[in-house]
């Protein structure tokens, strides 16, 4: 039974180490993914490139620890945003 008990416990260290050692930050590239060009589309922080399809400001959707969401609010939800400053 202590065996069983020592087994678990090294199982269960492993796996709490692993996972924190593969945490990537949101919204973020590999250094091969920038060498072959990519470029992303949203930075986790803001929509300084975005706006509304139709114009101005993004309004309806915001930003929570690094994702993006729409607010749920109103007949089209927050409506369609559109990138407007790539590169």
């Amino acid at each position: 039974m202590r065996k069983v008990n020592y087994l678990l416990l090294l199982v269960f260290v492993f796996t709490v180490f692993s996972c924190q050692s593969e945490k990537k930050e949101k919204n973020t590239l590999t250094k091969k993914e920038i060498s072959e060009g990519w470029e992303l589309l949203f930075n986790g922080k803001d929509l300084n490139k975005w706006k509304m399809f139709n114009g101005g400001d993004v309004t309806g959707w915001k930003i929570i620890d690094g994702d993006l969401y729409n607010s749920g609010v109103g007949s089209d939800h927050g409506g369609d945003i559109v990138m407007w400053n790539i590169g």
